[in-house]
């Protein structure tokens, strides 16, 4: 259970630059707590079916591989048959977008929880996303990177909407105009999710075999506007709880 692994954040001086206009919220006493999670693919996802109590900022540590797939994207033949091909699950998460692939040590999960009577939680998802996109960019800030909060209507690469990373919505990550942070939300009675991820390295090949049954040169891909964190910096997996407590941090600093 989440109760059971938060702990109380602390402040921290972060430098850290948005390009544009950050969207105002009003102040409220309300804290970040930060959890770590390592579960399976499954287990993790089931974490947006568990009430929420407080903001949460959550680590997912995912210890299995698998593809996890938008909530109403459909299960394409060629997502089929990578999954036989592959033993491979696949998953459907409760927010929107389309496919992801997990495999452990290669990306940093983050979710954040909203309780129900969260003011942020009755705001627009672009303000949402805007909230997840402060934590991000303290973290790429602490590499010395500076980002870019995506602003402006749904976008997609022509003839890839199975890809997650394909398309950027308002709020989304971006450093040199590639994608680096995905997000998708979900609202219930029980809670807000805002689910957030980047990829170490961007699994390419393995993403087109699996949403299109595709080998393709990896130049070409290229041309889709994704990014790496390796590209911008020494991120390693080992150091996400430092990511966690810069994200955490951050939020609690903006005074959200």
């Amino acid at each position: 259970m989440l109760s059971e692994i938060e702990s109380q954040p602390r402040l921290l001086c972060v430098n850290s630059r948005i390009k544009g206009e950050m969207a105002e919220f009003q102040y409220i006493q309300r804290p970040f707590f930060a959890a770590s999670i390592s579960d399976t693919i499954e287990g993790l996802l089931r974490n947006s079916e568990v009430e929420v109590s407080k903001r949460t900022v959550v680590l997912c540590g995912a210890i299995d591989f698998g593809v996890v797939i938008g909530s109403t994207q459909k299960i394409s033949p060629a997502l089929h048959d990578y999954s036989i091909r592959h033993t491979t699950p696949i998953h459907r998460r409760s927010s929107g977008g389309s496919a992801v692939i997990i495999e452990p040590g290669n990306s940093i999960w983050i979710d954040i929880f909203l309780p129900p009577n969260d003011p942020l939680a009755s705001t627009s998802i672009e303000k949402t996303f805007e909230v997840a996109s402060v934590g991000w960019t303290a973290v790429l800030a602490s590499f010395g990177v500076v980002a870019e909060t995506y602003r402006g209507s749904y976008s997609l690469k022509s003839g890839y909407r199975e890809i997650c990373f394909a398309g950027r919505a308002h709020g989304e990550i971006l450093v040199d105009q590639k994608k680096v942070v995905g997000m998708a939300q979900r609202r219930r009675r029980i809670g807000t999710y805002i689910h957030t991820m980047a990829y170490i390295d961007f699994p390419f090949l393995e993403t087109i075999e699996a949403t299109y049954g595709l080998k393709t040169d990896p130049i070409e891909l290229e041309s889709l506007g994704i990014g790496s964190l390796s590209q911008f910096g020494n991120f390693t997996a080992e150091a996400t709880d430092s990511y966690l407590e810069i994200f955490t941090q951050a939020l609690n600093q903006q005074r959200l």
